[in-house]
């Protein structure tokens, strides 16, 4: 799916926020709307070049392409099911990516910055991580009950995670921010 023209305004205003930082790669999920969020980023952060990587791709569900009404029916709830389905990834199954992809990055750009792009139930699962709380389906929607601003984390919003020690099992602090909502 393309990023609407909402999505398009959130992704600049986010890029504007990153703007000022110095950058030392951009990386992005392959589907459609992160790479284009990525773009927006890549055009304050010239010469870098946008790296793509699987790691970074959204939840592999058997909802994928659904309608957003057949996932609200399921309270975000698309990893519990009742028969073995072909795409059944689990949150710790995301975790693991995203770990992966963080040992990737600090090998490659030891204490650089590394932007990346990716999609809500990734960027969930690595704060329930990072607070500490228990990677599960049930926990999804609950961020705010355990001290972040948000319920779920808002479209083009900034995670950033800091790392005390350059490894991806710990637990990295959080910051976070919704550029397009402080305009």
């Amino acid at each position: 799916f393309r990023l609407s023209r909402k999505g398009m305004e959130q992704a600049a205003a986010a890029a504007r926020f990153l703007q000022p930082l110095p950058v030392d790669a951009v990386f992005s999920s392959p589907l459609l709307r992160a790479r284009q969020t990525a773009a927006h980023i890549l055009s304050h952060h010239n010469p870098l070049k946008l790296r793509t990587s699987v790691l970074l791709n959204e939840a592999c569900t058997p909802y994928e392409g659904q309608p957003g009404r057949v996932v609200d029916a399921r309270k975000g709830d698309v990893y519990t099911f009742d028969h073995p389905e072909p795409c059944h990834e689990q949150p710790g199954d995301i975790l693991r990516r995203v770990k992966k992809f963080i040992a990737r990055v600090f090998k490659t750009y030891p204490g650089g910055r590394v932007v990346g792009v990716t999609h809500g139930d990734v960027i969930v699962f690595t704060i329930l991580h990072a607070l500490g709380r228990d990677i599960i389906p049930a926990n999804k929607n609950r961020l705010k009950a355990f001290g972040f601003p948000d319920t779920y984390p808002a479209t083009a919003s900034v995670t950033t995670l800091t790392f005390d020690t350059p490894s991806a099992e710990n637990r990295p602090q959080i910051d976070y921010h919704v550029p397009w909502r402080s305009r």
